[in-house]
């Protein structure tokens, strides 16, 4: 496993299913582009494990996007999304999070 292979942590989503959220996709890719997200990878981990809505990735299918709002001190009206890949049925990684102001409207809902 390389350095930048290591898991800043693991948690399992509504469905069971295993999602990490490695290092350098944190630090070097979430932290960089979107900075009101510094220290809030607890957040994060939140917005899998209890969302408030779930929906299918408009451009990949193996991608689903997990949403909640009050996730982030600063900006309680925004939506935290976070992306996540999967790899098979039973695991992924997230690929992104940043705040948006809404659901993205050609994603299609998959829970609730």
């Amino acid at each position: 496993m390389g350095e930048g292979d290591v898991p800043l942590w693991v948690v399992r989503d509504r469905w069971d299913r295993e999602i990490r959220l490695h290092e350098d996709i944190w630090y070097d890719h979430i932290v960089i582009g979107h900075r009101s997200l510094r220290d809030h990878e607890a957040a994060v981990a939140r917005v899998l494990t209890n969302p408030y809505r779930v929906t299918h990735d408009a451009l990949h299918d193996n991608r689903e996007c997990y949403y909640r709002q009050r996730s982030h001190p600063r900006y309680p009206e925004l939506f935290l999304k976070v992306c996540v890949e999967f790899e098979s049925e039973y695991a992924g990684e997230v690929i992104t999070a940043f705040l948006t102001p809404k659901v993205h409207s050609e994603e299609v809902q998959r829970w609730p």
